[in-house]
């Protein structure tokens, strides 16, 4: 049995003793991915040109229980997209593209999460300082680059701009990975709020790297 899979399994062995202990919580994730994908442009007797992004915004939902005594089990989901300009133009098959497409992903996270240490902070019930680490799965759309627009000219039955959308559309990526996390989170009543940050360890997932940041905020309940 690979780690993927061994690390899968304890979490889920934990899952009736972490219920029959302790709290659950659910509520809103909000996130900015720490990502970016440069800019690409080719000018030969073909023009390709697209644009950068960065840094886009993600959000979702999670829910977790804490296990007394020592662990706490998380699962969370999150959407991400963000838009670039792409600018192709073939003067031998007379076909071009000047359009607005969006590079997006579906990601979800299983975590096991420990706690630092406590802190006191006037006002709040209870805030802690806590460190994770984790599984990860992700279904990303591709980005459009030079060989795939290329080859669509050819074989391209409708405009070039309705080919390669839905060439995007059908040819989502599956990525998977494992991450580390730390951060803080303050309990108020029912309420809570969780700011931390992680460290995704997915290979290729953005082009060329081998992995990515982003800084989270969360915004729940506990019962």
């Amino acid at each position: 049995m690979d780690l993927r899979k061994k690390f899968i399994v304890i979490l889920l062995g934990l899952l009736p003793m972490s219920s029959a202990f302790g709290f659950v919580g659910f509520g809103l994730h909000l996130g900015q991915n720490q990502l970016s994908l440069p800019a690409s442009k080719q000018l030969i007797d073909i023009t390709f040109d697209r644009s950068n992004f960065g840094q886009p915004f993600a959000f979702g939902g999670y829910f977790y229980i804490d296990a007394i005594p020592f662990i706490d089990l998380d699962a969370e989901f999150q959407v991400t997209a963000s838009k670039y300009d792409l600018e192709f133009k073939d003067s031998f098959t007379n076909k071009s593209i000047n359009s607005e497409f969006a590079w997006g992903s579906a990601s979800t996270y299983l975590t096991a999460r420990k706690k630092l240490f406590g802190l006191g902070i006037p006002f709040l019930a209870n805030a802690k300082l806590h460190y994770g680490i984790g599984y990860n799965k992700h279904v990303v759309t591709p980005m459009a680059d030079f060989e795939m627009v290329q080859g669509l000219t050819a074989s391209a039955s409708s405009t070039l701009e309705e080919s390669l959308t839905k060439y995007l559309e059908d040819n989502k990526k599956d990525f998977s990975g494992f991450h580390v996390q730390a951060g803080l989170k303050a309990k108020l009543f029912m309420g809570e709020v969780d700011l931390f940050y992680r460290y995704v360890i997915a290979k290729d997932m953005v082009p060329d790297s081998k992995g990515f940041g982003s800084l989270n905020l969360r915004l729940g309940v506990t019962f």
